[in-house]
């Protein structure tokens, strides 16, 4: 790998890490919004993103894909995706890179992941931009039950 390509896939991330930031603030936030290396194309990633605002569908890609666009400017790193799918944030792929996190949930942020096994598929490297529990997921405290009352006859 040379220096150049290395510095091309550094700033990538950046810029994509700035995307996020960008339509998060216009769309409401996500639970999931990361780059997978894809291992048929070295320095080719695919965009996974989940958000409560977003279904599993193609205009929920398209959107995704335009607002990408826009946030870049430019159509340099588009040619670095090589896809863009939205998965269910209460789904088992976004649960499983929760999971795989090594410093728990990740918002805004960058936390690369190596040799990540799913659905008996490795994916050699991807960067976490956010990962998050999904607000329906997260941990209510139990309401404590009062005792039954005596029934008096």
């Amino acid at each position: 790998m040379s220096m150049a390509s290395h510095i091309d896939t550094t700033q990538m991330i950046t810029i994509f890490r700035e995307a996020e930031q960008e339509i998060s603030a216009e769309r409401g936030e996500f639970t999931l919004f990361g780059l997978f290396e894809r291992l048929d194309i070295y320095g080719k990633y695919d965009g996974v993103v989940s958000a409560p605002w977003l279904k599993e569908d193609g205009d929920s890609i398209r959107l995704i894909f335009s607002l990408v666009r826009a946030a870049i400017g430019h159509d340099k790193w588009i040619s670095k995706i090589g896809g863009i799918f939205v998965v269910s944030e209460h789904g088992p792929f976004a649960a499983a890179v929760r999971e795989a996190l090594p410093n728990g949930p990740i918002q805004h942020g960058k936390t690369r992941i190596t040799n990540f096994f799913y659905d008996g598929e490795i994916i050699r490297d991807a960067v976490i931009v956010t990962s998050v529990v999904p607000a329906a997921e997260t941990l209510k405290p139990k309401r404590k039950q009062r005792a039954a009352e005596p029934v008096v006859a």
